[in-house]
């Protein structure tokens, strides 16, 4: 066991039983609930037993928060993931989880893993090279995926298949398209609106032009009437008839979000003339 405390890891990788039982799952168990400061678990090229899979599902579930969990060619089996998945779904805080090298996993896994993408929040990568998971049941996977934003990674085997692949991909995308304007955004624009100062505002005006530029790569383009066209409320939202409808409502929430923002600007603008006037007037009558 190597304790890493630069990745704040605690590493299996190099035990030479390639065997964890019972006992040595227990006293890890114990020992990270005395010491949250390890959060990432690794286990690669280990096998456990019936009772260390479940030891190691309630360290999962207990108190201290595991952000990573490397399981690489661990022999693990369907009935394995199922206990896994339900604790992860449990504790709601895993971020990296690495499945790689499992032949074991198959086809029948595919429902406990989409529930892992759409029910963890946090998760970020899923790494499943290398695993029997076949075409069959990967529907539950892109139905997961529709659902979930925070998933930056995921990796697949070729036997999937590639629709299932392209699908994977253009999901994936969609999430890096949301996150870099949800990271990069609403940080600036919520400390220029606490600015009264002009030069704020300008600048407020390009993020704002800068997020209506990426309308297109954030919600498609959808044919509509002109009959339609006129149902669509007024401001911000007209150019979108249909979003009211559209499946997704992170991206209705990103819709209204800048046109809150749009209106608070426009109550800036009036502020800032009306304060001007003022000023003006202040001078004429000291004239």
């Amino acid at each position: 066991m190597i304790i890493d405390h630069e990745r704040r890891a605690i590493d299996f990788s190099d035990n030479t039983t390639f065997v964890l039982d019972s006992n040595v799952l227990q006293r890890l168990r114990d020992a990270i609930c005395s010491n949250d400061f390890y959060c990432n678990l690794v286990f690669d090229h280990n096998t456990f037993t019936d009772d260390a899979i479940g030891i190691l599902a309630a360290i999962l579930k207990g108190s201290n928060p595991i952000e990573s969990l490397s399981l690489r060619s661990c022999s693990l089996k369907d009935l394995d993931i199922i206990h896994l998945a339900h604790a992860i779904c449990t504790r709601k805080c895993l971020v990296h989880l690495d499945l790689s090298k499992n032949p074991g996993i198959t086809s029948a896994s595919s429902p406990e893993i989409g529930r892992i993408i759409q029910g963890v929040p946090t998760i970020k990568s899923i790494h499943l090279v290398g695993t029997g998971i076949l075409e069959k049941n990967s529907s539950h996977l892109i139905s997961a995926l529709e659902g979930c934003f925070s998933l930056q990674v995921l990796e697949l085997p070729f036997s999937v298949g590639y629709r299932v692949l392209d699908r994977t991909r253009e999901l994936l995308k969609k999430n890096k398209t949301l996150s870099d304007v949800s990271d990069g955004l609403p940080e600036k624009a919520g400390r220029i609106l606490m600015s009264q100062d002009s030069s704020e505002v300008g600048f407020f005006r390009q993020i704002r032009s800068h997020a209506r530029s990426l309308k297109p790569q954030i919600i498609p383009s959808l044919a509509t009437s002109d009959t339609e066209s006129k149902r669509a409320s007024n401001g911000y939202l007209a150019s979108f008839p249909h979003l009211q409808q559209w499946v997704d409502p992170a991206l209705m929430n990103a819709a209204m979000y800048i046109k809150v923002l749009d209106k608070r600007c426009n109550m800036l603008d009036e502020h800032l003339s009306e304060k001007r006037n003022r000023i003006l007037a202040r001078r004429g009558q000291t004239r």
